[in-house]
Formats: C-alpha cells, sequence, structure tokens
C-alpha cells in the first residue's frame, strides 16, 4: 500500500511535467513542490539513512511547475548519488540534505554533507556533458537542463561560493534565486 501511494505521488509529480500544463505558467507554492518531490523519495531516503531538513517556509511564485518540479528532482538525485558514495568511503556516516527557503530574499538552498565540489569546478558543473560520475552513471546534462530552466524563468541557479560548510575545500549548496537576474548577479 505504501508503495502505491508513493508511486501514485510520483506520476502526480510528472504529471505537472506533461500535455498542457508542461508551458503554463502558474501561481504555487515552492515549499509544496519540495515537500512533493521529498516524498517522492521517502523510501529511497528510508533505504539509505538520508535524513533531510525543511524548516516550514512559505514563498509564491508564477512559473511553470512542472519545470521547477525537475529542477528539485535533479538536484535531490544529485545529492542522493553523492551520498551513496560518501557513505561506501566513510564509517559512520550519517547522510543528510537540507533544504532552506527564504522567503524573503526569494530564494531555495539546497545543501547535502556529500563529497561536494571544488570551488574551480562551481560554473563547470553547469556545462553540458561535464560529470564526474563513471561512464554510464550520468550523462552531465542534468545540471546543464536544470539551469536552462531557471533562465527560461529569469531565476538563477548557482553553487554557493560558501566554502567548508560540511567538508574542507568543497561547496555543497546549490541556490536557486527566484530574483534571477533582476539582482545583478546574472548566471
Amino acid at each position: 500500500e505504501q508503495q502505491l501511494i508513493t508511486l501514485q505521488k510520483r506520476v502526480s509529480a510528472f504529471d505537472e511535467m506533461t500535455g498542457e500544463k508542461r508551458q503554463t505558467k502558474t501561481k504555487f507554492d515552492v515549499a509544496e513542490v519540495v515537500k512533493t518531490v521529498v516524498s517522492s523519495h521517502a523510501r529511497e531516503f528510508e533505504r539509505h539513512d538520508i535524513e533531510y531538513e525543511f524548516p516550514a517556509a512559505h514563498l509564491e511564485v508564477r512559473a511553470v511547475k512542472g519545470m521547477l518540479i525537475q529542477i528539485i528532482e535533479n538536484i535531490v538525485a544529485n545529492a542522493v548519488y553523492w551520498l551513496k558514495q560518501q557513505a561506501r568511503i566513510e564509517e559512520d556516516f550519517s547522510p543528510m540534505i537540507r533544504f532552506v527557503l527564504d522567503p524573503k530574499r526569494k530564494v531555495l538552498e539546497i545543501s547535502d554533507n556529500g563529497p561536494g565540489v571544488s570551488p574551480g569546478r562551481r560554473e563547470r558543473i553547469f556545462e553540458p556533458f561535464i560529470t564526474s560520475k563513471p561512464p554510464g552513471q550520468g550523462r552531465g546534462l542534468g545540471l546543464y537542463i536544470c539551469r536552462e530552466l531557471a533562465v527560461y524563468h529569469d531565476w538563477t541557479l548557482t553553487m554557493s561560493n560558501e566554502v567548508g560548510t560540511y567538508r574542507p575545500g568543497r561547496l555543497n549548496t546549490f541556490v536557486l534565486d527566484f530574483e534571477g537576474e533582476k539582482d545583478g548577479r546574472g548566471s
């Protein structure tokens, strides 16, 4: 029964990306989208002992909901992959994904305590066909597509430049800025 509920949630999330709804902008709460994506991963999080944090906050945006689902889904899927890799090499590792939704700054931050990214690759990871995964594990298009979907909405998707939050010398936080290029940072 629980598997059917999970499957139903996943199908309904992807329904937002199909048919007429695909390009229709509507108003919705970003927090609800995050909760939908997280709930679709609940069993996987449970299997791999991945904890997650999502403090209560709300931010309404006008966007193509399916595209935001795809952005968050890809970042979460990447986090899960790297958290599982870290768990294989680090004894007593406690994998964690953290979501911070800041309505004042109009920003969603998604971070994990996995291996992270070197600061020198901060922008490179958003280029097409760039991946650190072994052959057959990824094509290097996920983050590129995510950034393109953000740009479509005049948002920015970057990695935070805060080095060492979880690991010395590494970046671990993606920042989706719903104010986008209006604040002069661009992508």
